[in-house]
């Protein structure tokens, strides 16, 4: 689920940024560049925060027909993605639970999703509650290019005595009544616009 994957890029560096005693131009490029990329989704997935490196760069140049001052960089870098595959399994701590299902976060990453709709009649998944370690395997995923976390959809596949770990082992296959993504995506979204709605209201009564 994590790889490395490699990024080029265009980077402009300011006449702002070049005030001052410059050390080192590739030092700025790469916080440009972390600044662009990390913690948000990419083509290859959601770039872990802290894992980009740049590799080369270009000399500086100024785009033509452009009159801001700014210095243009091509770079090469790489850094470390997750990208759930289908059939992963993660152990994870659930944070919330409403009549949609259960919900989690993997590595701040990857926002899942358990729908309740799958697990009718399941008497272990009905007892689950905040705070539970579980085992979840990933089914769908979707993102689009800078958001913030992946909305994944996943099956309970039993509890799990740690959270956000990886696991190495062969699961059942998923049934076929499984909903599709569109269906599944929409009540995860649902759920995690809720949750995010229910940190801000604590945030603003903590200040």
């Amino acid at each position: 689920m994590e790889t490395e994957a490699l990024f080029q890029e265009k980077v402009y560096l300011t006449p702002k940024d070049m005030r001052g005693e410059v050390e080192s131009i590739d030092a700025l490029l790469q916080a440009k560049l972390q600044e662009k990329l990390e913690q948000r989704c990419s083509p290859h997935g959601f770039v872990l925060p802290g894992t980009l490196e740049l590799l080369t760069r270009s000399a500086g140049m100024v785009d033509s027909g452009r009159f801001s001052g700014d210095w243009a960089f091509l770079v090469k870098a790489k850094a470390r993605v997750l990208h759930p595959p289908e059939g992963t399994v993660v152990e994870v701590e659930i944070i919330k639970t409403n009549k949609m299902g259960i919900y989690a976060v993997y590595e701040n990453a990857i926002r899942l999703m358990v729908p309740r709709d799958l697990h009718l009649g399941d008497e272990e998944f009905d007892q689950l509650k905040v705070g539970d370690n579980i085992k979840v395997e990933i089914q769908k995923s979707r993102f689009q290019l800078r958001d913030p976390f992946i909305v994944s959809v996943g099956i309970y596949r039993g509890r799990a005595s740690g959270a956000t770990k990886v696991l190495n082992e062969e699961v059942p296959e998923l049934a076929e009544e499984v909903p599709e993504l569109a269906e599944e995506t929409q009540g995860a979204e649902e759920l995690v616009e809720e949750s995010a709605e229910e940190e801000e209201e604590e945030e603003e009564k903590e200040e």
